[in-house]
């Protein structure tokens, strides 16, 4: 097909990626696989955040199928939504995973929307060290705010 690499993201799970990665393999194209996850709000516990987290290598597989399987059947999930607790994303180890910062539904996103630059900085910062060298701001043109 021409393409070096091709990716793959479900909303809070994997549920497409084990035959998308073997359909790329035999193609010849680098398969990447991703979820865009939900991350808990407790400042606002009914709109969680979002952000995009990309598998890097293996050690990013097993722990991003780590944090979706506490998000379903861990004792401290929240049992009215799959989301991740944002206590999981600071004690563990996340290097093998790239993290999108989730454009206007992110942390990062919903505070420069409302204003709140200082908020905004400091989730940045937090996102950063959870995923060292590896955190990137996404930036979406919305079409109801073209500036």
């Amino acid at each position: 097909y021409g393409l070096p690499a091709l990716g793959i993201s479900d909303l809070m799970n994997e549920f497409g990626l084990v035959k998308f990665y073997k359909a790329c393999r035999v193609a010849g194209i680098k398969p990447i696989g991703a979820a865009d996850v939900w991350i808990g709000n407790p400042n606002a516990p009914d709109k969680p955040f979002r952000t995009m987290l990309i598998i890097r290598n293996d050690a990013g597989y097993l722990r991003l199928s780590e944090l979706l399987t506490e998000a379903y059947v861990g004792k401290d999930r929240n049992i009215h939504h799959a989301e991740l607790n944002p206590e999981w994303l600071e004690n563990g180890d996340n290097s093998g995973l790239i993290c999108l910062s989730g454009a206007h539904y992110g942390e990062v996103g919903v505070n420069l929307l409302n204003g709140n630059e200082d908020a905004a900085r400091a989730a940045a910062l937090k996102y950063a060290a959870w995923f060292p060298d590896a955190f990137y701001l996404e930036l979406q043109r919305l079409p109801e705010r073209p500036e």
